[in-house]
């Protein structure tokens, strides 16, 4: 490859994945503000792993409140080792499958944990009063 097409390349590496992360990350926040048990596990083992790393963390946020946008996912536990065992492993597939699946997969799942662990951290989320907490999309 060239300079161009290189610099081309990754230009479209760091984009092309933008609005499928950020649709994961709302769908993520809006599952933690319904489910705050889970959010709540959550936040303690990222408190510890980030105790055992001796990662410094910057505190000067403060708290407010940010309505969530009526995202609809299916229940949070459907992502659990129980639940994934019993699945088809070709269900559910948001990378693709095979040896043309998305080039991405690895650093999009990266930016996603990332992201969360940060939120997660410094943010305990909330539903308000305009979250809608029934889907009106119907899981087949």
């Amino acid at each position: 490859l060239s300079a161009d097409e290189l610099v081309a390349q990754s230009v479209i590496f760091f984009t092309a994945g933008y609005d499928t992360t950020s649709s994961t990350l709302s769908c993520a926040t809006y599952q933690l503000a319904l489910n705050l048990d889970i959010q709540d596990k959550l936040r303690e083992e990222i408190d510890r792993v980030l105790q055992e790393t001796n990662v410094k963390q910057f505190s000067g946020y403060q708290t407010f409140d940010f309505p969530v946008f009526h995202i609809v996912c299916s229940p949070s536990t459907r992502f659990t080792t129980e639940s994934r065992t019993k699945r088809d492993p070709y269900s559910y597939l948001p990378f693709g499958a095979g040896p043309r699946n998305c080039v991405g997969m690895r650093f999009a799942l990266m930016q996603i944990k990332i992201c969360l662990a940060l939120i997660i951290a410094s943010f305990k989320i909330n539903k308000c009063s305009e979250t809608k907490v029934k889907s009106p999309l119907k899981p087949n």
